[in-house]
Parts: structure tokens; sequence; C-alpha cells
């Protein structure tokens, strides 16, 4: 543990005190074609100073993975064993406790068991935000249930559901639990007392799978959709594989529109057989992805006339070889970062992020498209950790061991990067630091 903190002490040093800058490329935004022409990294700025990182660095002892709230800059953390929640907001490139409006315990009905989750909620400018985790080990008597992470936000304006009621959804995969991007399978109207929960979307036909649990595919909400419905005047859309049997829904994904009072009928099919449970949207038009010979297509149906368009093809396997985070797809292999919506186009040079390059793992972008973080590994397999600004083209970057180490990271609007990292590689028994740096 000294050795960890010694060694990432020094690595704030270094973040302070110097940096290595590296080439970014920024293309300008193209016209959509279907065979895009390769794009290639422009010169940056390659001066050797210290100015991206020198106005102020944070080394946190905060001990759980920060994850994302639905509050710009604010970000919580989740204990595993007891279900304890903490806010944090960060400014400035400081992190700083943030005070929750309240929590109560909230029971919900899954396949006939009763899930209870102490859930803890964050209220900011009329809107509300709140997380909960039940565990057999927390709470006794569901024996189909190991695990569920509860997320309450608002509710979708056209839900027809009492003034005051919020949206509660649950993802039962224990695997997301520290993971950024997860499924909910259940979805609830929570009541605005917060002591009743009911079904948003109806249960008919919903079979039961090979765990005796009902489907988990059957009606399926991410946080990027949640986002995006929550927005005033949306028709609420959510994916499904009830339309193909349990032996052959691998890969069979559809997206389904709502009545939006939480009717749910198999004729509400938007688009059939999509890849993967990537969903956009601008105004009216739904942008998702497609399987093509040798890789995938970004799609678009237009809301104003219902017809399907290709925009452009991408080579290999989504989430083997791309990255998606908000609006970006970012290519692990070639640094290119495109634009769902507007198809901007940026180009990463990884091959200056460490001698002889890196094969990136984890992606970060702020909201406004300025900065970014990466993870990746250099030939010699060692872990190097970029910090980059999109829009002057300047790049700092490190290798070292704690790099190996990040659970999770993030880019903020105003430059500032958070990095989670481990104590070692076992997640389950994990303590984390936050590393945060604050660029100009």
């Amino acid at each position: 543990m000294k050795k960890l903190q010694i060694v990432l002490a020094l690595l704030l040093i270094l973040l302070v005190a110097g940096g290595v800058f590296a080439t970014l490329g920024v293309l300008d935004i193209k016209n959509r074609v279907e065979e895009p022409t390769e794009a290639k990294p422009i010169e940056g700025n390659q001066a050797t100073h210290t100015s991206y990182v020198d106005e102020y660095t944070q080394y946190a002892e905060i001990r759980l993975p920060l994850m994302r709230t639905e509050f710009e800059n604010v970000f919580y953390t989740l204990n595993r064993n007891t279900g304890a929640v903490t806010f944090y907001e960060a400014e400035n490139g400081v992190l700083t406790p943030a005070d929750e409006t309240m929590h109560a315990p909230v029971t919900v009905t899954c396949s006939s068991q009763n899930l209870t989750a102490d859930v803890h909620y964050l209220e900011r400018d009329g809107h509300t935000f709140g997380v909960g985790l039940y565990t057999n080990n927390l709470y006794e008597g569901a024996y189909l249930y190991e695990y569920a992470f509860f997320k309450v936000s608002d509710l979708f304006p056209q839900s027809g559901a009492a003034e005051g009621s919020l949206l509660l959804t649950v993802d039962v995969d224990a695997s997301r639990m520290y993971q950024e991007r997860k499924v909910y399978s259940e979805n609830y109207i929570l009541s605005p007392d917060k002591t009743s929960a009911k079904y948003y979307l109806s249960e008919d036909q919903r079979t039961v799978d090979t765990n005796a649990r009902m489907r988990t595919d059957y009606k399926m909400f991410t946080d990027d959709i949640l986002a995006e419905e929550q927005a005033e005047g949306r028709t609420v859309l959510f994916f499904s594989s009830r339309y193909y049997e349990m032996y052959e829904r691998v890969g069979k994904v559809d997206i389904f529109t709502s009545g939006g009072t939480g009717t749910n009928t198999d004729n509400g099919r938007e688009v059939t057989d999509v890849y993967s449970l990537r969903l956009w949207r601008d105004g009216g038009d739904i942008f998702f992805l497609r399987r093509a010979e040798g890789g995938f297509t970004l799609n678009v149906k237009r809301g104003a006339t219902g017809v399907e368009e290709t925009l452009r093809p991408f080579a290999g396997d989504i989430d083997k070889d791309y990255i998606v985070d908000r609006d970006w797809i970012f290519n692990k292999t070639s640094g290119e970062v495109i634009n769902v919506i507007t198809n901007e186009r940026k180009v990463i040079d990884l091959t200056r992020v460490a001698e002889g390059g890196v094969t990136a793992d984890l992606f970060a972008i702020s909201e406004n498209g300025q900065y970014a973080v990466l993870r990746g590994l250099d030939p010699a397999k060692k872990s190097s950790c970029a910090f980059l600004n999109l829009t002057t083209g300047e790049m700092v970057s490190y290798t070292d061991e704690p790099f190996a180490l990040i659970a999770n990271l993030q880019a903020l609007n105003d430059g500032t990067i958070v990095l989670s990292v481990a104590d070692n590689m076992d997640p389950a028994n994990a303590k984390y630091y936050q590393l945060v740096a604050k660029s100009k």
C-alpha cells in the first residue's frame, strides 16, 4: 500500500512538474458518405512545456470507484459490502463531498420476489437522482437474486403518473456494479412519497429464463436512453429481444416504442434487429447500429419520414475494437473519434502516447467534446495514460505502473480528469484512490 502511495505521489509531482506533449490531429467536419476517406492526423502542438496540468492536481483517498450521476461534475461511490452511498462534486480539479437530500428504503417486486435497497437521493434544480444496492448478504428472503442495482431518476414527462413520481430502474447483473454502462431490465414508477413502486411497462407475455426469473431481455433501458428520453416531449424507446426465443436471442435486439403511459405492445417495434444496445437521438431522428459484412454500420431512422438511412460503415466488432462514450465512437487501434450525431471526426495519434504506440482499452470524453482521457498498453505491455485537449491539439502522456490499475476514468467539461486507481488486481477486494488533474 505504501509503495503504491509513494508511486502515485511521485506521479503527481511529475504531472505538476513536467509533461510529454504528443500530436493530436483534429479534422474538419465532413459530409456523410457511405465510404469515408481515411482520416489522417494533423500536426498539433509539440511544445515541451508544462502548461497542461500545472494549475492543480489532487490525490484523494476515496476508497471506491467514482461513478457518474446525471448531474454534471457530480459523482457517487457505492460500497458493495454495506450499500453505503456517498456523493462527490468535482470543481476546478478538486473533489469535495456533496450532501445528499435524503435516503429511504425502497422495495420492488421482481419475479414475485421482494428486493429492498436503501436508496440515497440527490436533488438539484428540480431534478432527482438516487442509487441503492440490494444483495442477499444485505437483505434476506429473495432466493432468485444475489444482486440488484437501483437507480432513481426523473420520470418521463408523458408517463401520466402523479406529480412528483420518479422512475426507478433496476439492473440485476452483478458484473456491471462498478461499470458506467448498465442495462436496466426492471422499471417502476416510484410514488411521490417514495413508499411504493409499480411497474412502468406492463409484463404481458413475459417468459421465464433458465434462472427461473423473468427474462431480463424483455424490456431494457440503458443510461444513455434514459438521459435522452427524460427530455421534454420525447417518445419513450427501449430495447427488447421478446420476438426471439431464448436459444436464438443472442445478438437479436429490437427497438420498441412505449405508448407513453406504460403501454407496452408488440406492434410498437420501431427498428428491428439492431446491433448492440446503443441508441442516440437528435430531435425525432433515431441513430443506431446495424450488422454488416466485416463489421457494422451507423444508421438513422428519420422521424419526419420514417425512412432508414445508412450513414457510414465501421470495420470490426463494436465491443472489441471500439469504445463508445456519450455521442462518440472511439477506434481503439486507429485513434479515430467520430461523433455519431454531427459526424465530426478527430484522430488521436496513438504512436505518440508511448514509445512504439499504444493499444487503447479505456477512453472517456467530456460532454462538450473538448477533453478526453485514454489508457492503453505499449508494445512492452506497459500501461500509459494520456490527457488530451481535443480543441488545441495538446496531449500529455505518462507511462507508469499504477495506470495498469485504473478502474474508471472521467473527462469533464472544464478539463478536469478523474482517474479511479485500484491498489491491486482483485476488484472484489481492492481499495481505490482518485487521481485528479486539471488542465488549462
